[in-house]
């Protein structure tokens, strides 16, 4: 009976610190009478020691129908306030004339130019046109007038389009979000959905929301020299300790050495293999500070931003290299399609990669 405790205790807390960080998929009513009967077990043992007289079933009954409402109570205003407090981002352009009549902002036309040129909201020019000014609407939504400035500043110099772009595209590092999402707080109208981890980061305050947000500095190096795929090592230490709070959800060296033995995979010789980089430097990296999607912990980092080991993504498709180097944009405002980087096109290196001798991984 103790183990079977224990181990249905075990189950609750997983599925509470799922539920924490937003990545519980199972029945919410379910979990709400699981954490409620896990909870009303506890202090009905702490009873039996402390207060045996009201150690009962009636009192353990009584205990997981108040918790099991309460958690309910609170699961509902979760989601009532979070479909309350999300509004959409339309992706319509406006004319000058309409951002003022639609009293977007409370100044004149002129001011409005003027806050233009200080780099405190931004245009682009009308689709089809050669010169002219549209202003992309979300960014005189909530927050997004205090928090854009700072953002534009770091773009000085680029050109609208690429302002544009680099706002309304879809980053990696903000888990598949736009910058100009994570400053309003709120998806675009044209999403579908958002996953959990979405949802988080845009309910983080303004404050910290904007701290999250990637290097605007798309020619940085640090920003296209992400990596994934093969384990690479410079061998300098051959062992690397994991943190305790990893430990014990890592496979046991058996385990590995059964999985990696039955299902080996390996490159022949002849097989040609590619790898797409922004930079010459980041084709083959003497060394790498930030993982692309999977890396080691933070913990392990040399010196506080060196990686101990890293992943080298290649394809054996020249095409798929270039999308996972993310040199093709997703454009959040229009669904279904994408664009290509033009610092890629311009700089982008494909690298071709052959070994005298087959690979087995």
């Amino acid at each position: 009976m103790t183990q079977l405790t224990k181990e249905r205790n075990e189950a609750s807390a997983l599925k509470i610190r799922a539920a924490l960080t937003g990545n519980y998929a199972g029945d919410a009513r379910q979990l709400v009478r699981d954490v409620a009967e896990s909870f009303a077990s506890d202090i009905e043992g702490t009873l039996r020691v402390k207060v045996p007289e009201l150690a009962d079933s009636s009192i353990r009954d009584l205990l997981r129908h108040v918790l099991e409402e309460r958690f309910a109570t609170i699961l509902a205003s979760g989601d009532a306030d979070e479909s309350e407090a999300r509004s959409s981002l339309p992706v319509v352009n406006l004319k000058p004339s309409e951002v003022i009549e639609q009293r977007k902002v409370r100044m004149s036309l002129a001011s409005l130019y003027r806050y233009v040129e200080a780099n405190k909201f931004y245009c682009v020019v009308p689709s089809g046109q050669s010169n002219g000014r549209e202003f992309p609407a979300w960014q005189f939504a909530g927050p997004v007038p205090e928090l854009l400035p700072p953002v534009l500043l770091a773009l000085r110099g680029a050109l609208r389009t690429e302002v544009h772009a680099f706002l309304v595209t879809a980053q990696d590092a903000l888990n598949e979000l736009a910058p100009a999402e994570l400053l309003a707080g709120a998806p675009f109208e044209t999403r579908a959905s958002l996953h959990p981890s979405q949802q988080r980061l845009l309910q983080l305050p303004a404050n910290e929301a904007s701290a999250q947000g990637p290097c605007v500095d798309q020619r940085a190096g640090s920003k296209h020299g992400r990596l994934n795929g093969y384990l690479m090592s410079d061998n300098r230490k051959l062992t690397v300790e994991p943190p305790s709070y990893l430990r014990e959800h890592l496979p046991s060296p058996v385990q590995l050495k059964e999985c990696l033995t039955n299902e080996p995979f390996a490159v022949g010789g002849e097989a040609q293999l590619y790898r797409a980089a922004y930079l010459p430097e980041s084709v083959l990296p003497k060394s790498v500070a930030r993982a692309y999607r999977f890396g080691p912990p933070p913990e392990l980092f040399s010196g506080g931003n060196e990686m101990p080991f890293w992943w080298l993504y290649a394809a054996h498709v020249a095409e798929t290299a270039i999308w996972e180097a993310q040199f093709c944009k997703n454009d959040v405002t229009r669904p279904g399609t994408f664009y290509m980087d033009p610092f890629a096109v311009q700089h982008g290196i494909i690298a071709e990669l052959r070994f005298p001798r087959p690979l087995r991984f």
